[in-house]
């Protein structure tokens, strides 16, 4: 687990250190940079695998990235500490509006350290379009892990279901939870090209056909949550990230969200975004991290639970945030 993550000059964050627990609860106000940090962890990820120059170019090059541009920020620097390891980079902009690292330092078990890395997975569930990749056919052996959009997520249900049995019916059991007139998943390879899946699914006293299609938008959205959240402890990420996994989602699936997060986070780290008051509700306010922009840049601090005790007593956490106690107002 991740006990600290360090960046310097990236985007909106000068120079902020967050200290991280198992489930970590981001909130703030629009611009006040939680999506940055988000992005830092995958810029971070993405130069550790590799894929720096591809993610330079499309968040816009060198000058976007940098903490002010290019004249005022002449590096950008990041850092993750963990038990057994560290990692530090730093990256300068070079020819080509561009980025290249001229520091790197990981310390101890380096193979295992840079795994780790490539493991974190940075999940935005937000598209469920009529053109949605959730939506479409994919391969049927795409299910080594699921995919940041859920465009595998047929797939990957499906070797659940043969492989992975008990995690399988428990996730069928809470989607029947939020949404009662759910039977169960119909999982095959399409007959005109079995190399193929998409999501289909029953109705409860029903034989007609629904697939992605006849699910709301919520509805699908916490059926990727609920597969990203139940699968084996062996195939979860070392760290996932998600924003705004509350997009369209009924109370009832914010609560079942919550409980699903809390016990995740006995397998794995988690970060996740959010702006809902219903979801914060369900959180400890040590759990929290309040982003607040200062004028010049962003700032991250963890709530300390003690400061609120007796706030506590009158009111939930979610009617702390909209009365702006802790800052970071919805």
């Amino acid at each position: 687990m991740l006990k600290k993550i360090t960046v310097h000059g990236f985007k909106s964050i000068e120079r902020q250190t967050i200290e991280l627990g198992a489930l970590n609860v981001l909130i703030g106000a629009n611009g006040s940079g939680k999506s940055n940090l988000l992005s830092a962890l995958s810029f971070f990820r993405a130069s550790v695998i590799g894929d720096l120059d591809a993610l330079v170019k499309h968040l816009g090059g060198a000058d976007r990235l940098l903490f002010h541009g290019k004249k005022t920020t002449k590096s950008c620097f990041f850092c993750c500490e963990q038990d057994s390891f560290s990692y530090e980079q730093t990256l300068v902009p070079v020819a080509g509006d561009c980025l290249a690292a001229v520091g790197e330092s990981l310390s101890l078990l380096e193979p295992e350290g840079k795994r780790y890395i490539e493991s974190w997975r940075m999940y935005h569930l937000h598209d469920t379009s009529a053109t949605a990749a959730v939506k479409s056919t994919c391969n049927i052996d795409d299910n080594r892990y699921l995919r940041e959009d859920a465009a595998n997520l047929a797939a990957y249900l499906y070797w659940l279901k043969l492989r992975q049995p008990v995690e399988y019916r428990r996730i069928v059991s809470i989607i029947q939870l939020a949404i009662p007139y759910f039977e169960d998943f119909v999982l095959e390879p399409l007959r005109r090209n079995e190399q193929t899946i998409r999501l289909e699914w029953k109705q409860r006293n029903s034989d007609a056909y629904f697939d992605a299609d006849s699910l709301s938008d919520g509805s699908l959205r916490f059926v990727g949550l609920t597969t990203l959240l139940n699968q084996p402890r062996w195939a979860m990420p070392g760290l996932i990230v998600i924003d705004e996994p509350e997009l369209g989602l009924h109370p009832l699936a914010i609560r079942l969200l919550a409980e699903m997060l809390d016990v995740a986070s006995e397998q794995t780290q988690i970060l996740v975004a959010t702006q809902s008051v219903t979801l914060l509700d369900h959180f400890p306010p040590g759990q929290i991290i309040v982003a607040d922009h200062d004028g010049r840049g962003s700032t991250f601090r963890r709530l300390k639970a003690d400061d609120y005790q007796v706030w506590l007593e009158n009111f939930s956490v979610g009617e702390l945030w909209e009365k702006n106690v802790f800052g970071g107002r919805p």
